[in-house]
């Protein structure tokens, strides 16, 4: 099991230059990747995209690439028409305000140098290409350390989901007489005890066949064995136990629709809050 969310760090080296690699990624419907890069690894895009995609299959995705130190000496130019002009226009400022600009000032101005458009060798591909799956795995290695504690946390809510079922279970064989001995009741009140008690019985019997729960408890004892499998097996199952999350959830409201017992009533509310958290925790599993 492997959380969504994740954070990766990496610092490299390559020939030209010094950089690092920052990598992060949050729980998405769909597979998102984003991946920003200074203007002279642009053309590098489409590898790093290419290894991203290959090992992180859903989630959201943010790669970014910082050069931190350049060792390669790049070679530039000054337009000096260009700076002509912007030292022209300054002097005439100067004469008006009596305020100096230095020539650092003049150079800093767009236009004013030309840098030669770095190219990046094959060595240099090579080592960002290894930074980038280096970070990679690390944060796999973190998402898979969440999907632990995600799957700890998913067993601990099913478990409540267990016990209270086993509760409605054992309380569910009672309901028939707690039911008969109702409706008896209300009718004496009502009218006495001059009454017909087979077609009490009659009566009792279709409301009982009305509220029986005995499908609802063999479903939802099902989805959860099902929950137990797909979660110690599948490499990718929070879709699929977001599903059975919702199943679940429909048997436990079903059963609460039918049952008038209080006690029974309460034990509903807290399987549908185990529920809320379990689709709650599945949002953030691949």
């Amino acid at each position: 099991m492997e959380s969504m969310t994740g954070y990766a760090y990496c610092d490299g080296k390559s020939p030209q230059f010094a950089y690092y690699v920052e990598i992060k990624s949050l729980n998405s419907k769909y597979n998102e990747y984003f991946i920003n890069l200074p203007r002279a690894l642009r053309t590098e895009e489409n590898n790093i995209l290419s290894a991203v995609s290959e090992e992180i299959k859903r989630g959201k995705v943010e790669l970014n690439v910082e050069i931190s130190e350049w060792f390669d000496e790049r070679t530039y130019s000054i337009n000096r028409g260009i700076v002509e002009k912007i030292i022209a226009d300054l002097s005439e400022i100067e004469k008006k305000t009596g305020k100096t600009f230095s020539l650092d000032a003049v150079l800093s101005m767009e236009g004013s140098i030309s840098k030669t458009r770095a190219v990046i060798s094959d060595d240099t591909r090579k080592c960002l290409l290894q930074s980038v799956s280096e970070a990679l795995k690390k944060l796999r290695t973190m998402r898979k350390r969440e999907g632990k504690a995600l799957e700890k946390d998913l067993m601990s809510s099913l478990s409540i989901i267990v016990s209270n079922l086993a509760v409605v279970k054992k309380d569910s064989k009672n309901q028939y007489r707690k039911n008969f001995e109702r409706m008896k009741s209300r009718i004496e009140v009502l009218v006495g005890k001059n009454y017909d008690e087979q077609r009490l019985i009659t009566e009792a019997a279709v409301y009982a066949d009305k509220v029986d729960i005995n499908e609802e408890i063999v479903r939802l004892s099902d989805h959860i064995a099902k929950f137990k499998e797909i979660a110690k097996e599948d490499a990718s199952p929070g879709k699929r136990l977001d599903f059975l999350a919702q199943e679940m959830f429909r048997e436990i409201n079903t059963i609460a629709s039918k049952c008038s017992d209080s006690v029974l009533s309460h034990v509903c509310v807290e399987m549908k809050n185990a529920v809320d958290k379990i689709r709650e925790q599945c949002r953030n599993i691949i």
